[in-house]
Order: structure tokens, then sequence, then C-alpha cells
């Protein structure tokens, strides 16, 4: 076939383009140095180049961001150690002005600098990078710290926010640059020691009181004699008031000492002691109220330690240890402290101290678990600790906090005896076999306010009728607090038999019984323990008939353990010998040393426990341990045990109270914890008769809950020792309440009156709240201290050096964090420029050329291309006809 000269030309044109540009493209590689110039010279190279130039980009965004963030941290660190510096300055200062050698001119002098380098700290606080504050956070466009006062400031405002301003150094890896000045220049902790640690408080409780005139004689040496209260909240009663003398404890020679002139604590005849002293429980919880030591014992019988109980509060100071507090854990140890205080040597109240996160203050209450407490006072003006007091450090001003719970202002009326209910029946039986017949006894109309009161009258209401039927019985009327029951007994030893005709006496239409919880339609009839059997002298005692097994219960003590007396063997003439022996043993087995009386007449024994200790004793004649060695049988007792109870109440009775329209309302305004006083509101309490004040008190609660509009957990506690009520908040949600005794809507039918309140004022409850924010920060510190110094307050001075040492050590811990956070961009700087070069070199890799391998290969298509030119020549030699 032939081959045409266009052909060919065709051909040879081709392949000398492919050439030519196959020159181009090794010369461009060469030119620029690039193995890869467009997409087609590798695209997989091409997609690793693209990578790699935009992390080398992104590279160059945080090296900025690294240099911007060490110019706000190289900023601060130099605004912080020119505060930390002026700091200092102030500390020396501090440990300078409170030296004697300094007098106020020269402190008020001093006052002018301090005040100076706050405006210098303040300026320095609002410190710039590029026109943006770095002590405010995120909030970089206006000044973090604001003075009240450019002149002399008073207070310090923190006016930034809390998210720091921070920069990006790595893909999800930011650091904060932009310190949050609240966390720079204050605290959210507070140094305590000597200077700060003490709360100085009183306490009153409604009938509290202290004790008085110690006295001794007869054998007792005043001068040896030491009287320490363990607890003051078992003074109730006061000796002085009335016609009470002296309370007065005489040794008797036999382990014991004789109580005179209880003024109402219901003490036993005897207490337990030795002629070294003795331990009195007011309160019969068991535990030492009043401890009398005798360095020098008593010399002789009826020698004597007197004293007086007068009305008072308790002055007390509370310390806090020492250490680095949070306000959350500082309430707490304030608490803590104020409560362990009051154990010790207060009135036994428990205290909750709190801190509101959201104000930033304190506030003080108690617990409400003292039913007769009062009120307490913060002394942070009048305090003999004053200089050391922790109030200013709370938000508290220099000045004296009272707390005055809402308590009755006067006894409540408890029992109302008249023509209706004042009549007591009842019969006697003798040791001689003869009986009283009826004795009618009337108390005496009126109101008694308390238990001591009724039990008086009730006493000599029936001690002047047995004297009328010729023998005088003394009689004792006990209270048993814990069961809210009353008990009558015989407090000689005169009786056999006791018959208290409630039901079938002359007056049992009007008697007392159910005022004091008996049933009124039942007799109550008490048999003393008596032989049933006849027995006759003489009796032998021996191993095997010599034990008494009994019990004793005690208003007091409650009930004892089993009891063991052993009677002396021998052989006894007669009943009274024998008698004599069994009385002294029982006696010396007594748990509550009661003075057993054993009589022998006739043919048989009566065994009696007179006086106010025991409402019930029990002889364990089969039953007891010693069964099988009972003196029983030998003196005639042959039908088992025998359980004497005293005439007790049947059921449970405190007061005798009436709520009816007349008298049960109470109106009352609640300011609540975020400052916002109530409308008047008005508890309705429910119409009855109420038996038992804790009833009432329970129903007082109910009503005021119901229309709280705060929701409060309202406390009513009625305290049975002082006979008064007591309202209060029982949590720490009310900072006020406000009880309308007389500006209220129902002023003529409220229950003030019945509660014991005074009804011509009302009473305003207020719960000690800090003024202001608990503040501790350097701002408030250098503003206090300059006040001190104003006012020569060398105590404010000391406490200054201490709030100072603190914040200088918060300063060097925010210098050495910005250290650290410099460092860590240093460190990542490194990171970035090691990075910088890898990808460098990795993109180099795939996109830059080798340029002696470019140079020969472009040698190399050049001679191609030049051949390829000659011989082409060669080849093509026609005209343009021969083309055409």
């Amino acid at each position: 076939m032939r081959v045409t000269n266009r052909s060919t030309y065709e051909a040879l044109k081709t392949q000398l383009g492919n050439l030519t540009e196959s020159l181009s493209e090794a010369n461009t590689v060469i030119t620029t140095g690039k193995r890869i110039n467009k997409l087609s010279d590798d695209p997989t190279g091409v997609s690793q180049v693209v990578d790699l130039r935009s992390l080398l980009k992104n590279l160059s965004q945080l090296d900025q961001n690294i240099s911007t963030g060490k110019l706000w941290l190289n900023a601060e660190e130099s605004s912080l150690t020119s505060i930390k510096d002026l700091s200092l300055e102030m500390k020396n200062l501090t440990v300078k002005m409170r030296n004697d050698t300094y007098n106020a001119s020269q402190r008020k002098t001093e006052s002018e600098r301090v005040n100076g380098i706050i405006k210098q700290i303040a300026n320095l606080a609002n410190a710039t990078v590029k026109g943006q504050y770095i002590f405010g956070g995120a909030k970089t466009g206006v000044p973090p710290i604001v003075l009240d006062d450019e002149t002399i400031p008073t207070k310090a405002t923190y006016n930034g926010n809390n998210t720091s301003f921070s920069v990006k150094i790595g893909q999800s890896n930011d650091v904060p640059v932009g310190l949050i000045g609240k966390d720079t220049f204050w605290q959210d902790y507070i140094t305590v020691d000597s200077t700060n640690n003490k709360v100085d408080f009183t306490e009153e409780i409604v009938d509290g009181h202290n004790i008085s005139d110690l006295n001794a004689g007869d054998g007792v040496n005043l001068e040896s004699t030491t009287l320490e209260v363990k607890n003051y909240g078992a003074l109730i009663h006061g000796t002085p008031k009335g016609a009470f003398e002296p309370l007065r404890f005489l040794w008797t020679g036999n382990d014991s000492w004789k109580v005179e002139n209880d003024p109402g604590y219901d003490l036993p005849e005897e207490i337990v002691g030795t002629a070294d002293g003795f331990n009195v429980d007011l309160n019969n919880d068991g535990a030492t109220d009043i401890a009398v030591t005798l360095d020098k014992p008593a010399a002789k019988v009826n020698g004597w330690v007197e004293f007086d109980i007068f009305p008072g509060k308790r002055t007390l100071t509370a310390t806090i240890p020492d250490g680095q507090y949070k306000a959350e854990v500082l309430s707490e140890k304030i608490g803590q402290a104020m409560t362990e205080t009051s154990q010790t040597s207060g009135y036994g109240i428990e205290y909750k101290v709190a801190y509101d996160n959201t104000e930033k203050k304190f506030n003080f209450k108690d617990d409400g678990s003292y039913a007769g407490f009062i009120g307490f006072n913060l002394l942070w003006g009048t305090g003999e600790n004053i200089g050391k007091s922790i109030g200013p450090d709370l938000g508290f001003n220099v000045e004296d906090v009272n707390c005055a719970l809402a308590t009755s202002d006067e006894d409540v009326e408890l029992f109302k005896i008249d023509a209706t209910n004042n009549s007591i029946d009842f019969e006697e039986f003798y040791d001689d076999g003869t009986n009283s017949g009826e004795l009618n006894a009337t108390i005496a109309s009126g109101t008694y306010s308390n238990i001591s009161e009724i039990n008086t009258a009730i006493e000599k209401a029936m001690r002047d009728a047995s004297q009328m039927g010729g023998k005088r019985v003394e009689y004792k009327v006990s209270y048993d607090k814990n069961n809210k029951r009353f008990v009558i007994q015989e407090n000689g030893a005169a009786l056999k038999r006791l018959d208290m005709l409630w039901n079938t006496g002359a007056n049992s239409a009007t008697s007392v019984s159910e005022t004091i919880g008996f049933d009124p339609t039942t007799d109550y009839s008490v048999t003393l323990p008596t032989s049933d059997t006849a027995v006759f002298a003489p009796f032998t005692i021996a191993n095997t008939n010599n034990k008494i097994n009994f019990k004793e219960f005690s208003i007091r003590n409650g009930e004892s353990d089993e009891l063991t007396a052993v009677v002396p063997g021998g052989t006894y003439n007669t009943g009274d010998e024998l008698a004599t022996a069994i009385e002294n043993s029982l006696r010396t087995s007594s748990k509550n040393k009661v003075d057993y009386v054993v009589s022998s007449s006739g043919n048989g024994f009566t065994i009696k426990a007179p006086g106010a200790k025991l409402y019930r004793f029990d002889l364990l004649w089969t039953s007891g341990k010693d069964s099988a060695e009972s003196i029983a049988s030998t003196i005639g007792f042959t039908t088992g045990d025998i359980s004497t109870t005293l005439p007790t109440s049947d059921n449970s009775r405190g007061s005798y109270i009436t709520i009816d329209s007349s008298n049960s309302k109470i109106d009352f305004k609640e300011l609540n914890e975020l400052g916002k006083l109530s409308k008047e509101l008005t508890a309705t309490i429910n119409e009855g008769i109420y038996t038992d004040p804790d009833d009432l008190a329970s129903g007082i609660e109910e009503a005021m809950e119901k229309v709280s509009l705060n929701k409060i957990d309202y406390k009513v506690s009625y305290n049975r020792d002082t006979n008064r009520f007591t309202i209060e908040d029982n949590t720490t949600a009310l900072k006020e309440l406000h009880l309308l005794w007389k500006t209220g809507t129902n002023n003529s039918t409220n229950m003030a009156s019945i509660l014991g309140y005074d009804n011509t004022d009302d009473k305003e409850v207020t719960f000690p709240n800090s003024n202001e924010e608990a503040d501790w920060g350097l701002f408030r510190t250098l503003i206090n201290f300059r006040d001190y110094l104003e006012k020569n307050d060398v105590n404010g001075i000391n406490r200054t050096l201490t709030r100072l040492d603190t914040q200088y050590a918060h300063l060097i811990g925010s210098i050495s964090d910005i250290g650290q956070r410099e460092t860590r961009m240093d460190v990542k700087n490194k990171i970035i420029q090691d990075l910088n070069i890898s990808y460098t070199e990795r993109r180099s890799n795939v996109e830059d050329a080798n340029i002696v391998d470019a140079i020969a290969d472009f040698k190399t298509r050049e001679t191609a291309y030049q051949a390829a030119l000659a011989t082409s020549s060669k080849i093509v030699k026609m005209s343009l006809v021969d083309y055409l």
C-alpha cells in the first residue's frame, strides 16, 4: 500500500509534538523545582500535598494563637507580680503598725497610704492587652474590678464572668489564658487562727439559772468545798423566789446526803454520796448536773452544803479549730464549736450554722431540740473576744445580733380548779387496826401554772383533811414526767391501807380525779403487804430462810433489776426484833435508798415503802431467784408474789386547755430568705379540749404550716418544766417570723393569752443572717486594714496580717499557675515546630523534584527531540504541491 506524503507528514508532526511537550514538561520541572505541577503528574501525590498544605496552614494558626496566649500570660504575670509586691509591702506595714511604738496619729497617716495602694491594685487588676481586659474572664470588654468610690473606696465588685478567655492550641485542646478576677483576687476559703477563731454568745432559757452563794457549815469546811455545774440546762427552778431557802444537803454519816428546800426538782429525800462529796442529778437523766467535792471530808453528821439557784443568762465562748475552710465546712465547724461549748458550759443547745451559696451569707439558729430555749445573742460587738471574733469574716457588722425565739412571756395556766373539780374523798386505815372513815379534802380553787403547784395544793388538802380525822398523815403527790401521770402516796409510815373514793365518795361529782388523770368511775384501794398467816416468836433465821427478793419502781429511775435483801441469821425473840432486822436489810439493798418500814403487830408483819421515791414495789416471794431460801413463810406470807402499786393516774394528763372560737387564731407574717415579707396569714387551730400541751403544740404546727406561703416546717414545742410554748421555724428558710398578737386582724380572738404570750405586743423573731456577703478577698482585707489604721484598732491590724498571708500565698499560686500555662504553651509550640518540619519534609518528598535527575532527563529528552528534527528534515522533502 502506498503511504502518501501527507500521511507521513502528519505522523512526523504528531511525534514531534509529543517530543516537544515532553521536553516542555522536563523544562517545567527544572524551572519550578516541583515534581508535580498539575494533577495528571501524580493524582495520588497531589492528594497528599493538599492534605499536608492544610496541616501546615493549621499549624501556622496555632502558632499565632500561642503567641497571643503568651502575650496575655506575660501581661498577667507582670500585673500580678506588681500586685504581689504591693501585698508584701502591706504585710510589712501590718507588722510595723501592730507594734506598740506607733500611736494613733501615725497609724492614721499610714491609712492614707493604704488607700492609695487599694486604687493602685485596682488599676493593675484592670490591665489590658490590645484593648481587652485580661482579668475579666471571657468578658473582656469592660473593666473587671469596680470600686464603689474613686476617692475612698469601701467595696470592690467583680464585673467579669466566670468563664476563662482561652486560645486553641490543638484540634480539641484549649488553654485558658485570661484569668478570672473573682478567683484571682478573692478566695473561696478562709484561714482561721488565733486572730479570728472566737464566737462569743449568750444563751437564755425560760427560767434559766446560775449558781450563787455557795456556803457550808457544821463540820464542812467552805474553803475546801468546790461546786461544778456540769449541765446548766438542768437548772430550771430558782431558790430565791417565793419562800424557798437555799438548796441544802446534809451529811447523814451513812453514805448519803439529805436534801432540804428542794425548789421543785423532785429530788429524792437523800442522794448517794460520801464524806468527800456528792453528785446531783436534777433532771433525772442519769447524768451528773452538779458535782460537789470536799477536799476535807465532812467532819460530823448534819454537816451541810447549800447554795442558791438564781435566774440568769449564760455567756459562752466557742473556739473554732484552726485551719483553712471553705464556707460550707466553716459553717459546720462553727455549729459544732457552739454546740460543744453549750453542752459543756451552757444549756445543752444544739446549733445549726448554714451558708447560703447564692447570697454568700451565713445563718445561725438552734435546732429546736431544747423546748425551753428563749434565744441566743451573738456578741460580735460586745464580746470579751471581740478582737478575735470571726463575725466580720462571716459578713456580720461589728454589733451584737439577737435571736429571740417566740417563747411565751408567762407560764401557761395548765390546771383550773374550781367548785366543779376541787374534791378528794378518801379513807385511811392505820397500823393499829382502826380507820378514819371517809375523809373529804377540798383543793384551793385557782389556776395553777405548773405541776409543782397543783401537787402541793393536793398534798395540803389531803393533809388537812387527815388532821380533821384525827391522825394527820403526811402525803406526797408526784408527777411522772415520762408517762405524764400523777402518783399519790403516804409520805410517812402511819398507814396500812389507803382508799381513794373517786366513784363512791360523797363528793364524787366534784372530784379532781379526771383533772389529774384518774378514772372517776373507779375507786382505788392500796393495801400494803401484810402477813396472811399468823406467826409467833421466837423466829430462827438461817441460810435456808434469810432472803427477800424484790423490785422497786421509781418515778425518777424506773424499774429496778431484781434486788436481794439478806436478813442476818440468828434467833429473834420478838416480832419487833425481826422487823427491825428485815427493815435494815431492805434499806441496805434498796437501789433508790428507800427507808423501808417493817412492823410487827398481833400475829403478822407489814412491809411499807413510805416517802415519795416509789410508786410501786414487788415482793417476789415465789418468783425470785432465791425463793427456795425466802423468809416469806417465816413471817406469815404464803399466797405468792405481792405487787403494791400506789394510786397512779389511769390516763396521761398534763394540762387542761380549751380552744374555741374565742381563742383559736394566730395571725402572722413570714419574711423569707429572699427578703420578701408575706401578707398577713391566719392559722385556725382545731377547737376542743386539749389535755396534753404537746397535742396543742402539734395542732398549732399543722395550722401554721397549712397557711404558710413559704411552705415552712414550723416547730411548736412545750416545756413541761417551765410551762411555756415556743414557736419557731424548724429549717433555715425564714429570716423573720412576725406573730401579730396586737396588730393582727383577729387580735380579739387570738390564742396569745392561753399560750402565755402578752397580747398587747406583737412578737418578732429574727434568725441571725450575715449583714452582707462574706468577702474573703484582697480588696476587702486592704479596705478593712485602712479602716483599722484609721480607728487605731490593733486587734484588727493583727487580723489583717493573717488575711494578707493567705492572700499573698494565693497570689503566688496564681503566678505559679501562669508559669505552668506558659510552660504548657512552650511545649506545644515546640511540638508545632517539629510537626511543621515533618510536614514540610513530607510535602517536599512528595512534591519536589530531584534537580540532577531532572536535568539529566531534560538532556535526554532534548537529544531525542534534536534527533527527531534532523531525521524528519531528511525524510520529508516535498513541495507544497506534494503536500497538497
